[in-house]
Parts: C-alpha cells; structure tokens; sequence
C-alpha cells in the first residue's frame, strides 16, 4: 500500500470542497433510527451498531467526520482513525461544531498501525474503508483492538462477479477510486469471517447502482428508493443474485476466549 499516495489523493477528495458546517438535525435524527435497515445499507449499518449499544467504538477511516459526530451526537463515545491530516481536521472542526468534541477523540496515521496500547474497545466499525486498506494487516489490528466479545460492524462494496466488475471498469460513470482501492471478493469476506466467532451479512445493490448514470435530481431520487425496494426482494428471495450485489454490510463478533 503507499501511503503517500493515499494522503495526497485525500487532499482534494470533495469532503473537502465545501467548508465544514453543523450537522442538520435531521441527519442526527436518521442516524439515530435509521428507519430502513432492509433496503439501506448505511440504516442497516447503523441498526447493528445501536442493537449492540457499545460504550466505545474504535472508528476507521472516518473522512471528514460525518458519521464520527453523528455517533456521537447519539451518544456513543467514538475514537476515530484518519490517514489524512485534512480530513482529521475536517472531523475536529465538525465534532467542535456539533458539541460533541468530548465524545470523539482522533488519531492520524497509517489506520493499520493502530496501538491501542492496553485499551480495548467494544466495538470496531469501518464504513467503506477496509478496501483501501491492506486487508490482513487491518484484520490484525481489528482483532488487537476489540474487547473479547467485542463487535466489528462492516460496509464494504463488494464485487463477486468478474462480469459487472470488467462492465462496471469501461462505462462512462464517474468514479472517485483511491490509489490502493478495489472492490472485495467473496474470499475477502471469507477471511474477514473466519477472524470471528459469528458472522451475519446482508447484501444490498443489483439495480439501485444504475442510479449513477441519472443526473441528481428528485426523480432519480424516487427511481432510486424504488430499485433499493426491488432489490431486497430479490436478494431476499432468489439466492443466485446474490452473487451480483454490490455492498455487503457484516456484523461480526470476537470470540469470548482468545
């Protein structure tokens, strides 16, 4: 992995465009019921991690710092890892802007070289981040990291199919692609699996992701509530299109002895 390239594409990723701004209380109301856990991935999520009710959550790669405030706000108290500078100066000006800065501690650096030191933590949550990331040595410091019994929640974009993968390479769509990412495989989620006791995992995306190729506008909007609604369905009831999804949210748990 190298990290430089990383941390210079981060410096003009568009979480950094536009100035950092309170959170609107809506947002904080969402996170805080994420009405939607069966056709949305980000309320699915967020429903593992509440129906857990950790004291403390080891965040990685918390961007800008919008879900590391949220948290927060809601009242978890969150430590939160971020390989650049910028953006972790994004995450303190937000968390000071929300009132929450005594609820959110940040650390800089490589996310895989993590010391906790003695700490250990209730909860390890990665939101779209471990594809960036040299997956086996993020796998070690998760597992240093979490209290036995402890719970890692996961949302990854996944990419089981070689054929929407060379489909999804050549269309026009524009995409915001790190230096080290790459969509994970089903033999990366058999390695995140076999680190834990239990796993539980759900799909989401067959058609909802052709709303990338509308403009933003609130009818592709209502198009995508709609194809987020089908797919449920159809992941729910027909097994062999489970292998097109294209995000998987996992909760899984440490083992009580290690």
């Amino acid at each position: 992995m190298d990290l430089q390239k990383e941390i210079d594409f981060h410096q003009n990723v568009p979480e950094l465009e536009e100035p950092v701004r309170p959170t609107e209380v809506a947002k904080f109301e969402e996170y805080a019921q994420a009405p939607d856990p069966g056709r949305n991935p980000l309320h699915r999520f967020l429903r593992h991690i509440h129906e857990h009710r950790p004291e403390t959550i080891l965040e990685l790669g918390c961007g800008a710092g919008q879900l590391t405030t949220r948290l927060a706000k809601i009242g978890y108290q969150v430590t939160a890892l971020e390989l650049s500078p910028e953006l972790l100066e994004a995450t303190r000006m937000r968390a000071a802007m929300d009132g929450v800065s005594g609820r959110v501690e940040t650390w800089q650096g490589d996310l895989t070289q993590f010391d906790c030191g003695d700490r250990r933590f209730d909860m390890v949550v990665a939101k779209l981040v471990l594809h960036h990331l040299d997956l086996e040595a993020a796998l070690r410091m998760i597992t240093r990291s979490l209290k036995p019994g402890g719970v890692l929640v996961v949302w990854e974009p996944v990419a089981f199919s070689t054929a929407l993968q060379a489909l999804r390479d050549v269309t026009p769509v524009k995409k915001e692609v790190s230096p080290n990412e790459r969509q994970l495989t089903r033999a990366d989620l058999a390695r995140i699996r076999s680190c834990f006791a239990n796993c539980q995992e759900d799909l989401f995306y067959l058609f909802a992701r052709l709303h990338r190729v509308f403009p933003d506008h609130h009818l592709t909007r209502i198009l995508l509530r709609g194809l987020e609604c089908f797919d449920a369905f159809a992941l729910a009831n027909c097994p062999p299109l489970r292998h097109f999804a294209g995000t998987a949210v996992l909760c899984l748990r440490k083992p009580h002895q290690e």
